[in-house]
């Protein structure tokens, strides 16, 4: 069976992956955390399936007939990569002791 080959529409389907489940989803242990053994692969495949989550399933299909390398290219995974904004918190005012005066 032949290894599936990184192309620009995979990378697309990575990524409104990544942008619908900025954690990563059923995937996040393989596409964050780099962990790219059969193992781990199908640990997202069953976690998917248990969340009913179709395209993390299908994803870790994909991911599965991956090489290790494919599954931990720079190329797949800065591609698929969302930089989601984070808003923090307003900081807390603190009154200076100079303002008391």
């Amino acid at each position: 069976m032949a290894k599936p080959t990184i192309t620009p529409e995979l990378i697309a389907r990575f990524k409104a992956y990544h942008e619908r489940n900025p954690a990563w989803g059923a995937l996040h242990i393989v596409m964050e955390d780099g962990n790219v053994n059969d193992g781990d692969v199908d640990f997202c495949l069953e976690d998917a399936k248990k969340k009913g989550d179709t395209e993390g399933e299908a994803l870790a299909l994909i991911l599965k007939g991956m090489s290790k390398t494919q599954r931990g290219s720079k190329k797949l995974h800065d591609g698929a990569y969302v930089r989601h904004p984070v808003t923090l918190p307003p900081a807390p005012f603190v009154q200076r002791p100079s303002d008391l005066a």
